[in-house]
């Protein structure tokens, strides 16, 4: 008869997370359960060590068994938000100034004519050269093309949402650039994800969603993989159904390194009863419901949902007609007005 070993009950580590000094750049765990094998693993070799060698064991124990995984975080940097103007196309906008950054070494001003006209011819050989995206997204980029290079500056003029970039086409047109994306989980699964303890409302922390190596959907890398995207760092980010550019990250591997490092510090400290900051975990019945649908976390799409109403042609055309109308009635009480002043003056002087 089988012997049967009981295991000592360990803390749970799967909250664990490090961060780099400078606390721009997270890693942790991915969404895994209880009693999952390369926790426990994990957990046994690191209770019989001490806080100091626990960086280094840590290390040999993700190196030599690349199937773990790790999920890689970006904090939100809004430095250069306006680049990408926010009117429905900042998915495309993103594509053109992460090309142009890569070949060129610089930005596009899109906010004038003459740069709106250099993106369209951007984008148009990209949409040429693509043989992944969908049909639809070949079409959609199509017509977002001829909207750029006609659009004007009225603030209220938006890219009607249908044909807006979605996260999927944004990864198959970025493939020909080394470039990754990092962005928050869609509004419907917030619920199911995980999220740091500082950012309960999935805000300011964005997770690696796709690079231009990897298969759509992964959301968790092994080492090897974490430091070779964070040596290339051409980043994109997507919140708040918008895109746009990280600025170009001088140390990354460095904080990546430091992150790795305060991660295996954090697994000891756990294992030893030292209090550590964790990541929030969906509650029991969110629980269920995730692992049902298999962490299938869809990144937002830009769909500016607070624009709908701007982006139907229609009702652009019956406010800009309101406001002419209000214009013309100014106009005239205000000359009615200047005539009656006038009239005064004339009847006491």
């Amino acid at each position: 008869m089988d012997t049967i070993i009981d295991l000592p009950i360990m803390p749970d580590i799967r909250k664990c997370y490090g961060w780099s000094k400078n606390d721009t750049t997270r890693l942790s765990f991915p969404h895994v359960t209880e009693n999952d094998p390369i926790i426990s693993m994990i957990s046994l070799k690191m209770s019989v060590i001490t806080r100091e060698e626990a960086t280094n064991v840590f290390t040999e124990i993700i190196q030599s068994n690349p199937h773990i995984f790790i999920k890689y975080w970006k904090k939100q940097d809004r430095l250069l938000y306006y680049l990408t103007p926010p009117d429905g196309a900042c998915g495309y906008y993103a594509l053109v100034q992460a090309h142009q950054r890569i070949t060129h070494g610089n930005t596009i001003n899109l906010n004038t004519y003459s740069g709106r006209q250099i993106a369209a011819d951007i984008l148009s050989n990209i949409a040429k050269d693509n043989t992944l995206s969908s049909a639809d997204g070949i079409v959609n980029m199509q017509y977002a093309i001829d909207w750029i290079r006609r659009k004007t500056q009225i603030p209220t003029e938006f890219l009607v949402e249908h044909y807006q970039l979605t996260g999927e086409d944004y990864y198959a047109f970025s493939k020909h650039i080394e470039n990754s994306l990092f962005g928050q989980p869609a509004f419907h699964s917030r619920v199911y994800s995980l999220c740091m303890p500082d950012d309960i409302h999935h805000s300011e922390w964005l997770s690696l969603f796709s690079t231009s190596s990897n298969l759509i959907g992964e959301t968790s890398f092994s080492m090897k993989d974490i430091y070779k995207i964070s040596s290339n760092t051409q980043f994109v980010q997507l919140a708040g159904s918008h895109f746009w550019l990280f600025p170009i990250l001088q140390s990354e591997t460095q904080n990546c390194k430091e992150a790795f490092d305060i991660l295996a510090i954090s697994i000891w400290d756990t294992l030893h009863y030292i209090e550590t900051p964790k990541i929030i975990y969906p509650t029991n019945n969110q629980i269920t419901s995730f692992q049902n649908n298999k962490e299938n976390i869809q990144i937002q799409y830009p769909k500016l949902l607070s624009q709908n109403k701007k982006n139907d042609p229609t009702k652009q055309n019956i406010t800009a007609g309101i406001f002419i109308i209000y214009l013309f009635i100014l106009y005239t009480y205000l000359l009615v007005l200047h005539n009656i002043i006038d009239i005064i003056k004339y009847i006491l002087f």
